[in-house]
């Protein structure tokens, strides 16, 4: 059995950009996520990008498959918003997005210390993210390394 170690972050999905991630985004829609990796990722890895992109309803589209199969493919379609993580750091990575649309796909891309990409993810299935919802959803995020061993 492979093992993993499990670091917790906090993704917001905002409506607006005047609200943050903390206490004053009380009663906005959100998105908490867990990232898990495996423990001989975990030394390697100093950051993470996360993506969001809005995906169509009927067609579902940009899928996982196209992120994890083509390592370039995140850059031809546009993200809607976008941050970054300091792994080791107490960081959030808050996404403000518009309610128009509310199915977003999640896509995460692993760096280190040089700067280099290592590792990535993608939440399979569509996320809607309901303005109405008293908590945040919550996902969990597997990151692989790349390309993988």
């Amino acid at each position: 059995m492979r093992r993993t170690s499990r670091n917790v972050l906090r993704l917001c999905l905002l409506a607006g950009a005047l609200a943050g991630c903390g206490s004053e985004a009380e009663g906005l829609s959100g998105l908490s996520a867990a990232l898990y990796l495996p423990q001989d990722l975990a030394a390697d890895l100093a950051s993470v990008t996360i993506y969001a992109y809005e995906t169509d309803r009927a067609t579902k589209e940009p899928s996982c498959s196209k992120f994890l199969a083509n390592t370039d493919f995140y850059d031809t379609v546009r993200a809607r918003d976008q941050a970054t993580i300091v792994i080791g750091t107490n960081d959030t990575a808050t996404l403000e997005l518009p309610h128009r649309g509310n199915v977003w796909r999640i896509y995460a891309r692993g760096y280190s210390f040089a700067n280099q990409f290592i590792a990535h993810g993608c939440i399979d299935g569509v996320i809607v993210v309901d303005p109405q919802a008293a908590a945040p959803t919550e996902v969990d995020l597997f990151l692989t390394r790349y390309p993988p061993p």
